[in-house]
């Protein structure tokens, strides 16, 4: 496979942090985002950022509540305009304030939830309003446009619920992302849960044979084709399959600005690596930066597993995971 150091096209995804505010406190994610600097994105700011590139969709949302930002609707509708697809990834509390024709403007929403019933979602989330979300996911997955994508952490605090999920997505007409747990800031008995990893192998064997009996479609069946990977992540055993052999295609293919400004083609080696290949604000070509050709380098030689502890451990994205991931992100890549 030949990839330049250099690129002369767009990213072909880009994901957009317009402000790290949320409305929620999950227990995977805020003790981690509520000691940062409350910031908050202008439209003035967006469309700096969007006029910087050409890509085919813009995913809106990452470390905080993007329907907080007071602009999000003009955003969205200035995308749809440029025929850019648009990703919303967000909690889904506060999209029963949208209107029809809002919505319709969206791709698909990525609304993570990572639980069936209000139980365990109210333990997760720590919020009341499951029932309200459902009747707002009943109600966009009647319109033509967007659609739907649950996604769910895998957590010793829902592992067991996984089938009942899948049948909760074939109730609401969604389709479904399983992820495995990133976060390290959970109290030390909740961490101590992910030992009994026999449990979760078992449990994922069982939603998948749940989601292809019911015509579910989710990222299970690759997930369970790498159970010695799932097993070592959740061991927190140092990571052997066959990474080396393959370059992560992110740098050629995805760009990711924090609500700062910093960039990376990976939000997680932004976040847990603090690797950023300059600010958007502060640097007119960051797609190009010596930084950016300096890390697409690293990739190449397939360094960057040895220097980055995200890459050690992730989900790495080649071509074949890539083809397979398009199938439940539309309008990404192809």
């Amino acid at each position: 496979m030949w990839l330049p150091k250099k690129v002369y096209w767009s990213p072909q995804n880009i994901m957009i942090d317009i402000t790290n505010n949320c409305n929620l406190h999950c227990i995977m994610c805020r003790p981690q985002i509520l000691k940062t600097k409350s910031l908050v994105w202008s439209y003035l700011d967006f469309l700096f950022v969007v006029n910087h590139f050409s890509p085919r969709s813009i995913s809106i949302g990452a470390t905080g509540e993007p329907l907080l930002n007071k602009h999000i609707s003009s955003m969205i509708h200035c995308l749809h305009k440029k025929r850019i697809k648009v990703i919303l990834n967000t909690n889904g509390t506060l999209l029963k304030d949208f209107t029809e024709d809002w919505l319709q403007e969206l791709d698909l929403i990525k609304i993570s939830i990572d639980a069936p019933n209000e139980t365990v979602y109210k333990f997760i989330r720590q919020n009341e309003n499951f029932l309200q979300l459902v009747d707002t996911v009943k109600k966009i997955t009647y319109l033509k446009k967007p659609r739907v994508r649950f996604e769910y952490v895998i957590m010793s605090q829902n592992y067991y619920e996984m089938s009942n999920f899948i049948k909760f997505c074939k109730e609401l007409k969604t389709t479904c992302f399983f992820r495995l747990f990133e976060g390290l800031q959970l109290q030390e008995q909740n961490v101590k849960d992910y030992m009994n990893v026999s449990e979760i192998e078992m449990e994922l064997n069982k939603a998948q044979i749940v989601a292809k009996d019911l015509n579910v479609q989710t990222n299970l069946p690759d997930l369970c084709k790498k159970m010695q990977y799932v097993r070592q992540y959740y061991n927190r055993e140092k990571i052997v399959d066959d990474r080396r052999k393959h370059i992560c295609l992110l740098p050629w293919l995805q760009f990711f600005v924090r609500v700062d400004g910093e960039t990376c083609p990976c939000c997680n080696l932004l976040e847990n690596d603090m690797f950023s290949v300059g600010n958007i604000f502060q640097i007119s070509n960051v797609w190009n930066s010596q930084k950016m050709i300096d890390l697409r380098c690293l990739f190449l030689k397939k360094k960057n597993y040895d220097l980055f502890s995200t890459c050690a451990k992730c989900e790495f994205l080649y071509w074949k995971q890539l083809w397979q991931w398009t199938k439940l992100i539309p309008g990404w890549f192809k």
